[in-house]
């Protein structure tokens, strides 16, 4: 599943240091557990394989 233009502008925003209120850059294995853990309460696990 391909992300759009504007998906992939909005993560970037997210994970650049100061893109959120708080001040602090994601990294990755942030990104990847809050990507599971919406992935998982959507209920949408079949579709993410990895």
């Amino acid at each position: 599943m391909a992300l759009t233009k504007a998906q992939q502008a909005l993560i970037a925003r997210v994970r650049a240091a100061g893109g959120s209120t708080l001040g602090v850059a994601l990294s990755d294995p942030v990104c990847s557990f809050l990507a599971a853990t919406i992935i998982r309460d959507l209920g949408i696990l079949d579709t993410f394989p990895e």
